[in-house]
């Protein structure tokens, strides 16, 4: 479960690399066991396409002015990539699903309201560059945490909070006056 709780918050920073990782994981022996209505999602078909939207939310969501279209697609994509993360996952069990479900939304919304935060807190500082550096940490932070989900989930996880703590610390600085 930690394992999917860490996923939801890389899916708050960026939605499909941690689907890319989860369904390509899955397709290993020693992945994830994925249940049997989401195996569509494990075929290359589906892993491709996934490959080329990965590559126009990396860019798009960089350029000014897809930019606010992609932050606004991004409260219904990182809730729709978290849930079907943990639906798909043989992990949970049917009775706690439901919370499962809503717990990683949770996790995924409050991970993507925060990097929204981020950005606008640090345009003045980065002169209209802040959707290209936070952008850019946190495509990195997503690829580094969906990898150690797998590997070693509680370092995942970690990574995960300091990945927050470290954008909360730059967002709360007050850019140094000059006298």
């Amino acid at each position: 479960m930690i394992t999917l709780l860490t996923l939801a918050v890389a899916v708050g920073l960026s939605p499909y690399i941690p689907l890319l990782v989860f369904f390509a994981a899955a397709r290993t022996d020693s992945g994830p066991e994925i249940r049997s209505a989401f195996d569509f999602m494990m075929r290359w078909e589906f892993l491709g396409v996934l490959l080329v939207v990965i590559g126009f939310d990396i860019v798009l969501g960089k350029l000014p002015k897809a930019a606010k279209y992609m932050t606004w697609l991004g409260w219904f994509a990182k809730p729709v990539a978290a849930t079907l993360i943990v639906a798909s996952s043989s992990d949970v069990s049917a009775q706690y699903l439901a919370p499962a479900i809503a717990a990683a939304i949770a996790l995924a919304a409050l991970t993507h309201r925060v990097q929204i935060w981020l950005m606008r807190s640090l345009t003045e500082r980065l002169l209209g560059f802040e959707r290209v550096v936070v952008g850019a940490y946190s495509e990195l932070g997503t690829v580094l945490i969906s990898l150690f989900a797998f590997v070693v989930p509680l370092l995942g996880a970690v990574i995960a909070g300091l990945m927050i703590a470290v954008g909360l610390f730059f967002g709360m600085r007050r850019p140094h006056s000059e006298s």
